[in-house]
This record gives C-alpha cells, sequence and structure tokens, in this order.
C-alpha cells in the first residue's frame, strides 16, 4: 500500500507586477493519507523521519543478500573448523 501525501499551496506572493504577475507560493501544507506507523523527531536539533512497515523489491533483495553473505561465512567457519581435523594434509 502505497502512502499518499496530499499538499496545498497557500499564500501566493506577487513578485512581479499586476501586468505581468509572477506568483510564488511562500506556505506549503502536506497530509499524509496513510501515515506510517513510527515517526521520529531529533528534540535537540528538530530532524524527523518515519519508518514505514513495507518491504519494495530492494529492500528484499537487500535482505537476500545479505542472507548469502552470512550464511557463506557461516559454512566457511565450520568448514574451515572441521575439515583439518578430519583430514592430513600434511601426508
Amino acid at each position: 500500500m502505497i502512502n499518499e501525501i496530499n499538499c496545498e499551496f497557500t499564500d501566493p506572493i506577487n513578485l512581479g507586477s499586476l501586468e505581468m504577475p509572477d506568483y510564488e507560493i511562500s506556505n506549503l501544507i502536506c497530509t499524509a493519507t496513510n501515515p506510517a506507523e513510527l515517526f521520529i523527531e531529533n528534540s535537540t536539533t528538530g530532524a524527523s523521519f518515519y519508518l514505514s512497515q513495507k518491504l519494495d523489491y530492494g529492500d528484499i533483495l537487500l535482505m537476500i543478500l545479505l542472507t548469502l553473505i552470512v550464511m557463506f561465512g557461516i559454512f566457511k567457519f565450520f568448514w574451515d573448523l572441521i575439515i583439518p581435523k578430519r583430514v592430513n594434509f600434511k601426508k
């Protein structure tokens, strides 16, 4: 499910003349129709972000890649631990 954000432009300012208006917007108010579950705000700096509860293809590919790397590392660790004890390479 995609979060939709509805934005409303308010307070237009005319930077041009009456004959040739050049409007710029000085205020933007946005509301989310389906807000994320966890919104985090830093109290000292005012920086904020949210954590979404959906997975996209990039997240899935990253999890598969990291899982394969961890599984290979565990396999390599046990291979190096067990094989030298079973096989004598010094013959």
